[in-house]
């Protein structure tokens, strides 16, 4: 059985570095990753995420740049692995990830991790529709984790 490790901690504490970490150790050992950010998010430079440290990598804006409810298709490798940082109070996390799964583009089994602002509830229909079940929810201070795994 897989074991998922669970890294949190107040703002300016490095968790852009441990995603970025974690994305290069599971891209590492040949696993997809996906990463996502909101277009509107430019501190790292567009399209990028970044950490105060000087780590970066290129992510995914275009699912978020417009309206992601308005993807029509994938085509893009299925990911074993989705880590995504919606902007706090938009809605946009579990309905992407949602919306993704419905798409193809979770691979059977894949974790899902979402960032949300603290009040933000998952939609348990949308997940149950995205083939999604929720494995843990854990709040820490403003923020709001998901973790979601993907029936496929």
């Amino acid at each position: 059985m897989a074991k998922l490790y669970f890294n949190y901690s107040t703002m300016n504490a490095g968790k852009s570095t441990l995603l970025l970490q974690a994305a290069h150790n599971y891209g590492e050992r040949g696993m997809e990753v996906y990463l996502l950010t909101a277009r509107l998010d430019t501190r790292a430079g567009e399209g990028r995420i970044g950490s105060r440290i000087g780590l970066g990598r290129e992510a995914d804006t275009s699912v978020i740049s417009g309206n992601a409810m308005n993807i029509a298709s994938w085509h893009g490798d299925a990911a074993g692995l989705l880590l995504a940082d919606a902007p706090y109070g938009s809605g946009e996390g579990l309905t992407v990830a949602a919306r993704l799964a419905v798409l193809g583009a979770l691979a059977p089994g894949a974790l899902v991790v979402i960032e949300t602002e603290e009040c933000e509830s998952h939609d348990e229909k949308a997940l149950a529709d995205g083939g999604l079940a929720l494995l843990d929810d854990r709040r820490y201070g403003r923020a709001r984790l998901h973790f979601l795994r993907y029936k496929g």
